[in-house]
């Protein structure tokens, strides 16, 4: 594109009617510049950087529309006359550049710079294109990957730690099964029942996830008693819940409340819920599980309070995503960034909804609102 304008850039010193309309015209925004000092510019170019005219830009150095800074800490002028130098020597320069519009708002431009000759004058042609939407996608997809690379390292660590646990507690039992005490023998088959929980609990989320996403995962809905659901919900998990001191409770304000929907996938919504709300629940704390009916939306709301860490409010919007965990400096606790990522999908696929309420210090509440069975 740039040898193209190029070869015509010279015309635009003799008003050629067919050139200036196609520069005018152009899709980019294209500047004609000498050293650092805009000569023309184009429509498209008063677009771009939020100018009412010609005037606006014309004349101006091209500092104007930089911030001082660039977002990797090079400084903006000394960065584009060493740039300009380049393009001097004959060296066309292809890069991007952080902008700035008139209003001082900020954006991502590829820039490809030419130089040309005007008679004895030399100069040069910028053609510049917003990649800012391009370059939101580029830091999605870090992000993504970033967080799936995380999550390969914490499954990696949790299946680790979990395996090596029911080995270690395994090879005790087979050397001294015969001497081993009753009460000792009792508590490292409890442990090997956890770590075992542990261990399908993950697997399970990371299967589910995937059913989910290439919508294999066909649910079987059918009218269920919530309540009984939350019950068993209780019973799965006291253990985990007194090993770490923590009171957990029910209080079911209705009885029969019933919903249309699949139960493995309701139980596994609830399980993770209450899971997540013990991991950040430190000792002597409480997670309370209350059910309630509202008879005017014709909805069960289950609402799930703790009183641990909280969640900082910047990080709520997030959580939801899959391999996302919230960061706590000087705090190691274990996830794999699935769990909440499987209860908006299943709660989606049941239209329900989900509200998140969180101080941090103080604790979080999770409201979950289902359809009742009709």
């Amino acid at each position: 594109m740039s040898g193209h304008f190029t070869g015509i850039a010279p015309l635009l010193l003799d008003n050629c009617t067919a050139y200036k309309a196609v520069f005018e015209n152009a899709g980019d925004a294209i500047l004609l510049l000498q050293g650092r000092t805009i000569l023309e510019c184009n429509r498209m170019a008063l677009d771009l950087f939020g100018c009412r005219s010609k005037e606006d830009i014309v004349g101006n150095d091209i500092s104007r529309f930089s911030p001082a800074i660039q977002p990797d800490g090079t400084d903006s002028i000394s960065e584009a006359e060493m740039v300009i130098r380049d393009v001097e020597r004959g060296i066309p320069q292809a890069f991007e550049w952080q902008h700035k519009r008139s209003d001082g708002t900020l954006f991502y431009a590829e820039v490809n710079l030419e130089r040309l000759m005007l008679e004895d004058a030399s100069c040069f042609i910028a053609i510049v294109r917003d990649i800012s939407a391009w370059k939101k996608k580029e830091g999605l997809l870090r992000d993504a990957l970033s967080r799936k690379d995380d999550f390969i390292a914490n499954f990696s660590h949790e299946l680790r730690t979990s395996l090596f646990s029911i080995l270690g507690f395994t090879t005790i039992i087979k050397k001294e099964e015969q001497t081993l005490e009753r009460e000792k023998m009792a508590e490292f088959l409890s442990i090997i029942h956890l770590e075992s929980l542990k261990l399908s609990s993950l697997v399970e989320d990371v299967l589910s996830i995937s059913r989910i996403n290439s919508g294999k995962d066909s649910f079987r809905k059918r009218v269920i008693d919530l309540e009984v659901v939350l019950d068993e919900i209780m019973g799965a998990l006291q253990i985990s819940a007194d090993e770490k001191r923590i009171q957990l409770s029910l209080h079911a304000g209705e009885k029969g409340a019933s919903v249309l929907a699949d139960p493995d996938a309701i139980k596994q919504l609830f399980t993770n819920l209450v899971n997540n709300a013990l991991k950040f629940t430190p000792a002597e704390g409480m997670v309370t599980i209350t059910m309630s009916v509202e008879m005017d939306t014709s909805k069960v709301v289950v609402e799930v309070k703790d009183t641990g860490i909280g969640i900082p409010a910047g990080e709520i919007p997030n959580i939801f995503e899959r391999f996302y965990r919230v960061r706590r400096d000087g705090l190691d606790i274990e996830g794999n960034g699935l769990g909440l990522a499987i209860v908006e999908k299943i709660l989606r696929l049941h239209d329900g909804q989900i509200e998140v309420e969180s101080r941090e210090g103080e604790g979080t509440t999770m409201k979950i609102s289902l359809p009742l069975a009709t």
